[in-house]
């Protein structure tokens, strides 16, 4: 059977000395070898998972946690602005709203970065779009990710949270519609990436009034916990098909249960309980041979 993982037994690596020197020198390399453009064409642009306006989000985020950072004599606020600038020559994304949406992604980021009331405004107006098109629920690319943008931008400019209360309560209540079997590409993904608990998740840390609806529906994916701690990729395949990564398995079990803690009193204890199991099958079988992503490699994983 072909590896999947790294054996984590070796002793731990100690953390650089100068943790912000060490991410300048980082970031030094991500604006060197992929600077900001005057135009991105087709998928180029795809939202926070590829291109500018996922940098420019990093950016915003490093903005907060170190100020005083300079990359190239310009702080990260610059660089931010720096990547929402180019112009969008948008891709075929007909079939999609989520966290892929480059349309979407583009105006909540812009939106956190300039705290404009206008941009919140236009972030919302794609909100009857998002309801009435034939999308999936899922983050990745459907209407659970947009949820997403929606709790961000909240967080980002709370000035303008009431714009955003009635959109998110609108696609929840669609979301929640459709399940609770809700199916992407014809088959049950449950995990966090494009599964029950990533839209569980969104549903209910976006719109906490609903937390009480989907309780059941938690507690039913804490049942199909495995006994070395990980969940299934497709419920009911058992052919080989757990994985553990944040897309499917328990690290995005475990990430996504921590935050819906504080929401389900009553669960507390089947929830403490699972993270416990999740975060020692993360740590046992966490390290991949693939890529370090954060979706599908030990990026992910380390978070």
């Amino acid at each position: 059977m072909e590896q999947i993982f790294l054996p984590n037994d070796s002793p731990l690596l100690s953390a650089p000395e100068d943790v912000s020197a060490y991410l300048a020198g980082v970031l030094e390399k991500v604006v060197t070898e992929h600077p900001p453009k005057d135009e991105y064409k087709g998928e180029e642009a795809m939202g926070a998972w590829v291109g500018p306006s996922g940098i420019s989000y990093l950016f915003l985020h490093l903005s907060v946690a170190y100020p005083l950072m300079k990359i190239q004599d310009h702080d990260a606020l610059h660089w931010a602005n720096a990547y929402l600038a180019g112009k969008r020559i948008e891709p075929n994304q007909e079939l999609m709203c989520g966290l892929v949406w480059e349309p979407a992604c583009f105006l909540a980021v812009r939106a956190a970065v300039t705290k404009s009331r206008e941009d919140v405004e236009a972030l919302c107006d794609l909100v009857p779009q998002v309801i009435a098109g034939d999308y999936a629920d899922e983050m990745t690319y459907g209407r659970s990710g947009f949820l997403y943008l929606l709790r961000m931008v909240r967080h980002w400019v709370p000035e303008c949270a009431d714009l955003t209360t009635e959109p998110a309560r609108r696609i929840a209540e669609v979301v929640l519609a459709n399940g609770p079997d809700w199916t992407f590409v014809e088959r049950r993904f449950i995990g966090a990436g494009h599964g029950d608990i990533g839209n569980l998740t969104q549903v209910a840390l976006t719109v906490p009034e609903l937390a009480s609806r989907v309780e059941p529906w938690l507690e039913r994916i804490l049942d199909w916990q495995q006994e070395d701690g990980g969940w299934e990729k497709i419920r009911g395949d058992s052919r080989g098909n757990k994985l553990v990564q944040y897309c499917h398995g328990a690290p995005g079990m475990v990430m996504s249960f921590v935050r819906l803690r504080p929401l389900f009193p009553n669960l507390h204890d089947k929830i403490d309980a699972a993270v416990e199991k999740g975060r020692a099958l993360t740590w046992k079988e966490g390290v991949l041979v693939k890529e370090p992503s954060m979706c599908h490699g030990t990026l992910g994983n380390a978070m």
